[in-house]
């Protein structure tokens, strides 16, 4: 396993839960709160670093707005159609 993956997953999963909701969706992260995040951990010794770690959650996120995207679009098809 990548060394340091749990902690990075961890990370994100903190994002993710306060991440802010419209009408239910998810939003996306907000980068300010990757940055503040990133600096509180110790994730951002470096710039370098620190852009590692926006990038990484920023993959991340967009992973789950697409899948939640997909799922919104399965239940209004599904109510469209009638069942």
């Amino acid at each position: 396993m990548w060394e340091g993956a749990t902690q990075y997953w961890t990370a994100f999963l903190d994002l993710n839960r306060a991440r802010g909701r419209d009408m239910g969706a998810p939003e996306p992260l907000r980068y300010a709160d990757m940055l503040d995040y990133a600096r509180a951990f110790g994730y951002a010794e470096t710039r370098t670093d620190l852009e590692e770690f926006c990038d990484l959650m920023t993959s991340l996120d967009g992973m789950i707005l697409d899948h939640s995207a997909a799922q919104q679009k399965a239940a209004r098809d599904r109510t469209t159609r009638g069942g």
